[in-house]
């Protein structure tokens, strides 16, 4: 799991980079960041409902108190840091102003999303892409009733059932939305895009996937294979936003994509060779951070090689990923790990910190 969070990491700094700055691989390059998002969103939909079956399982019940507070302890001591640090930095570059404290309350509150919905991304200093937060925010509200429902109805077809109606009733609501005509990035950040959670959910409650699965080298081939033609297809057609028919089923369709990422990798050996050797595993423990901080990084890396008279797209990319490792493993020997140790108190199953 570390490691394909490294990947979707890196995916998203790539996305807001000028790597691929070339129009000919502008597809390329939004395919890059929805992936990365979708990739993120699914795997943590997975892995939260997975620990939540482990603990059933293990202890006949589910603390669903503690799963709040595991939760709280993961995102929020170096998220509110981070904002606030970018407050300061909008009230010393800019002066303060009602907008900003506004969308500083919003970011706080976890609704910065359900605001650039209708007001387009948030002009908080380095934050625009934190709509993510809120959205998984608003998703741990879902998680813990999904898995209830499984564990009340005790069998993999009452999940899927209630899982495919409620993505279904999102394809609904969007195709009225794109019909009463929202713009971009209306859906983008919404809830009405949550198909990667109910994708994960079900992976995560519903399969054997990611557990003590036979290594099969023929099912994994023909996952990846899948996989291919689908990027191929997703790549083609566009992200959200940019035709109304990725904007119905694009995202049902990226989920099955990154599920099948994982279902291949977890039949792989050679795929689990890579995906867990210490680098990556390292740099998915990270990406959190790198997350954050990937935008903060990008932007001051530029000022700097601008005023070293260093222009090209694979230097800047190469200082701002420098710096945004730097600022992640800072950021998590010194702010996330103390309370990485807290959320132990509350943990009932193990885990790489989710």
């Amino acid at each position: 799991m570390d490691g394909l969070r490294a990947v979707a990491a890196f995916s998203v700094v790539v996305h807001h980079s000028d790597l691929l700055a070339a129009p000919s691989l502008a597809a390329l390059r939004n395919f890059l960041g929805w992936f990365g998002v979708d990739l993120f969103l699914v795997l943590s939909a997975f892995l939260l409902s997975r620990l939540l079956l482990l603990e059933r399982e293990r202890t006949g019940d589910v603390g669903i108190v503690n799963f709040y507070i595991r939760r709280a302890l993961r995102i929020w001591p170096l998220y509110v840091v981070f904002v606030t640090f970018a407050l300061i930095w909008g009230i010393v570059n800019d002066g303060a102003s009602a907008q900003l404290v506004g969308w500083y309350i919003a970011h706080l509150t976890f609704t910065q999303n359900i605001e650039a919905a209708y007001h387009g991304y948030s002009p908080f200093p380095f934050s625009a892409h934190l709509w993510t937060i809120a959205l998984e925010e608003q998703a741990y509200l879902l998680i813990p009733i999904a898995t209830a429902t499984y564990f009340s109805r005790g069998h993999q077809r009452g999940l899927l059932i209630a899982l495919a109606s409620a993505a279904l009733a999102f394809v609904v609501m969007r195709v009225g939305i794109v019909l009463i005509g929202r713009s971009h990035p209306f859906l983008w950040v919404s809830p009405l895009r949550a198909d990667t959670f109910l994708f994960g959910i079900f992976m995560g409650l519903g399969t054997g996937i990611g557990g003590s699965n036979e290594a099969s080298r023929t099912r994994s081939f023909f996952a990846i294979s899948a996989v291919a033609f689908l990027i191929v297809a997703l790549v083609r057609i566009g992200p959200p936003g940019a035709s109304n028919l990725c904007e119905i089923f694009g995202y049902p369709v990226m989920a099955g994509t990154c599920c099948l990422i994982v279902y291949a990798v977890s039949l792989s050996p050679s795929m689990q060779t890579v995906f867990s050797c210490r680098p990556i595993r390292h740099l998915g423990k990270l990406s959190y951070g790198i997350y954050l901080f990937h935008i903060f990084a990008l932007a001051e890396s530029a000022v700097l090689l601008d005023k070293l008279e260093l222009h090209g797209s694979a230097a800047r990319f190469g200082a701002a990923v420098i710096l945004t490792v730097v600022l992640a493993e800072c950021s998590y020997r010194v702010i996330e790990r103390p309370f990485l140790l807290l959320k132990d108190r509350f943990t009932s199953v193990e885990s790489r910190p989710a």
